[in-house]
């Protein structure tokens, strides 16, 4: 009898083992899922990290897409050219409209008909030269120019100002002009403007015209006889011009001597086109 009880309390004391066991199992199956659990968790705060990398990413796109700051500062560039080009085309316009109030002002009915104020066409003595015409023509009757300006080059669609050329003991100013798409030396340009100067050219000696104007003996009263009223006139007590512009650089000034009696003292003639 006593063998039985010692059996039964070892067998309770096994059983009690076993579910001591178990418990310890279920405990650590627990913890386990508890663990997972947290990996899981700790998984999800890795996407949320993973997440918070993609949303970095994108602000970094965002900030590479304000890059594109620049290319709207260079449209604002653009846009200041555009401005620009447009206030030259407005400058433009303005010439042109200029050159049409002139046009406007050499087609009145007080420019007589023909246009005799723009015949380009002048004369000294017996020689006669009709604009346009080149530096050789002027070379012919033995005219050169002073110093080594035919030597000089002119570039494409420019000309030179100052150069004088000489005969004998007379002088005149003249700019060689280039109307090509090349440079060339002055000797090959054409003559794009001359001034004829009552002093220079010894108007009372020679007889230097312009259409029937006679420098150093005509006045203003026989230029406005002759061609009409001036596109525009410059008033001076003592020097006084008078203007007959056809078109931009294109043009006839008469200047006046007031203390000789107004006679005209210079005749400007200038005329840039190619025919």
């Amino acid at each position: 009898m006593k063998n039985k009880r010692i059996i039964a309390v070892l067998a309770a004391a096994m059983i009690t083992a076993v579910l001591s066991g178990c418990g310890n199992n279920a405990v650590s199956s627990t913890a386990s899922k508890s663990e997972s659990s947290a990996v899981v968790s700790s998984g999800t705060d890795t996407k949320s990290e993973v997440s918070t990398a993609t949303s970095t990413t994108n602000e970094s796109v965002e900030t590479s897409s304000s890059v594109s700051e620049p290319v709207s500062t260079a449209s604002s560039a653009v846009s200041s050219n555009e401005s620009t080009a447009s206030n030259a085309a407005e400058s433009n316009t303005a010439v042109s409209e200029t050159s049409t109030a002139a046009s406007k002002s050499d087609g009145d009915t007080t420019v007589p008909t023909g246009d005799l104020a723009f015949g380009f066409e002048f004369s000294i003595d017996n020689e006669r030269y009709t604009f346009p015409f080149k530096y050789s023509d002027l070379e012919k009757n033995g005219w050169k120019y002073d110093k080594d300006v035919d030597k000089e080059t002119v570039k494409a669609h420019q000309y030179l100002i100052g150069p004088v050329v000489v005969k004998d003991n007379l002088r005149m100013t003249v700019q060689p002009l280039n109307l090509t798409d090349s440079e060339i030396t002055a000797k090959d340009a054409n003559i794009g403007k001359v001034s004829l100067d009552s002093s220079s050219l010894k108007s009372e000696e020679h007889e230097v015209k312009y259409g029937n104007i006679v420098l150093g003996k005509s006045t203003m009263d026989d230029v406005k006889a002759a061609f009409g009223e001036p596109t525009s006139t410059y008033d001076s007590e003592k020097y006084p011009t008078v203007t007959y512009k056809k078109e931009l650089y294109v043009e006839v000034k008469f200047g006046f001597d007031n203390a000789k009696g107004g006679i005209v003292n210079k005749i400007d003639i200038q005329y840039f086109n190619k025919t």
